[in-house]
């Protein structure tokens, strides 16, 4: 197709675990028209263009392949519209056209080499034609699980269904095929090396017992209950994390998964006759790395409602939020203003990297 805009990760069983939890061994980002940029984990320290990240004393080889070619990471993409940084064990990837960014870090647990991947995609498109096991970006929850055309799934009612088994076969259906991968392979490998999940390969995965982990983790490691418990609800997901990747992992988790907003998904189906009700935990303060601007300190004192800066926004109510985007916005608009004449106050945004500031406003008062 013209579009087929695609980001893929790849991910290996913990080869020294019992029960083999899957970690990120590499990404590749795909678009027609801009270079391919893939960073994966190699073989051994004699991969090709091998750059050695050590981490908790284990040597990670990474690699990076720029159209199927594979560079020294160290020394960047060698182009302008697709970049590859490295400091110390962080890797970050852009895409300027895309306005879009990996921020990867080099990890290692029980000797086995992974990335942690946190996405950003600027300009994101909330058509529906955006899919994939990362969800839909349109703001919509009840979508994020759906088939490869976009129709909604349902999701489990259950938290514990949602971190289970269902969650897992779910997963599967997003499994690549070796048509699909846009991964280049080391010589003498290909996709069939680390194909665990499509057909029927990964049916008997799946072995595990949540009440055996969270009866054994009370009585033996209560710190992790305690850990996972927000509001005095268990986060099963959490408990998981925890038993099986350490520490490191455990604490990203909480750092990550337990701060980010949660739809609380009824056990009952609504009725038609009562509207959905969502409710969110509190989200503690994180601390902002975007540019300081003059207006980063908002006042508390009440006052009028407007945009400011980088840009931040002001509500009638006096609430606080920003928004880091490329568009123009409709800031207030009333076709009752001044006896019917109407009023319509709008701003534009301009993106620099993976910020954005107001860079120009308008103000129309009827037909002027």
């Amino acid at each position: 197709p013209a579009n087929d805009f695609t980001v893929q990760a790849r991910t290996v069983p913990v080869k020294n675990h019992p029960k083999g939890p899957a970690v990120t061994s590499g990404v590749v980002v795909h678009k027609t028209g801009e270079p391919t940029i893939q960073v994966s984990l190699g073989e051994d320290t004699d991969s090709a263009h091998a750059s050695v990240f050590t981490v908790n004393s284990n040597d990670c080889p990474v690699q990076l392949f720029v159209d199927g070619q594979a560079r020294d990471i160290t020394t960047g993409t060698g182009l302008t519209d697709a970049t590859v940084q490295v400091k110390g064990n962080r890797i970050v990837v852009e895409y300027l056209d895309l306005q879009m960014r990996l921020d990867m870090n080099v990890r290692s647990w029980r000797d086995e080499c992974h990335f942690s991947v946190t996405y950003f995609l600027a300009d994101c498109p909330c058509d529906g034609s955006l899919v994939g096991i990362l969800g839909q970006p349109d703001g919509e929850w009840t979508n994020d699980w759906h088939e490869h055309d976009g129709t909604a799934v349902d999701i489990p009612r259950s938290r514990r269904k949602r971190r289970g088994r269902e969650a897992y076969d779910y997963s599967l259906t997003w499994c690549l095929a070796a048509a699909d991968s846009k991964f280049t392979y080391e010589p003498e490998m290909s996709h069939g090396d680390f194909d665990m999940c499509t057909g029927t390969k990964g049916d008997d995965n799946f072995d595990v017992d949540v009440d055996q982990i969270i009866e054994t983790a009370t009585d033996e490691t209560p710190e992790i209950i305690d850990t996972c418990t927000t509001g005095d609800v268990l986060d099963e997901g959490c408990v998981l994390e925890c038993v099986y990747m350490g520490d490191g992992a455990c604490d990203e988790y909480v750092n990550i998964v337990q701060n980010t907003a949660t739809a609380d998904i009824p056990e009952t189906p609504d009725t038609p006759d009562v509207p959905d009700i969502i409710d969110f935990p509190d989200i503690p303060d994180v601390p902002d790395d975007t540019p300081a601007t003059d207006a980063e300190e908002i006042p508390d004192d009440s006052g009028p409602s407007g945009s400011l800066g980088d840009p931040h926004f002001r509500t009638w109510n006096n609430d606080h939020f920003e928004y880091h985007g490329q568009c123009d916005l409709m800031l207030a608009k009333d076709p009752e203003f001044a006896g019917g004449l109407g009023i319509e106050v709008e701003i534009r945004t301009k993106l620099v990297r993976f910020w954005s500031y107001i860079k120009s406003a308008a103000i129309r008062i009827g037909d002027d």
